[in-house]
């Protein structure tokens, strides 16, 4: 497609720059998620681990 003269020479730069911010919006987007699940696994561990280790003491 870039080869059938669709896009110029400034429709090539327009059409990098636009994947490069894709690809960078997606890996932000990743990034976020495993944070969260992160955060989600962390609280069940919490929540979970907290209420044994009171039972041990008790």
């Amino acid at each position: 497609m870039l080869n059938a003269g669709i896009y110029g020479d400034h429709g090539h730069i327009v059409l990098f720059l636009m994947t490069v911010m894709i690809i960078t919006l997606i890996v932000i987007a990743l990034i976020r998620w495993i944070e969260h699940l992160s955060e989600l696994a962390m609280g069940v561990e919490r929540d979970t681990l907290l209420p044994l280790a009171l039972q041990r003491e008790g």
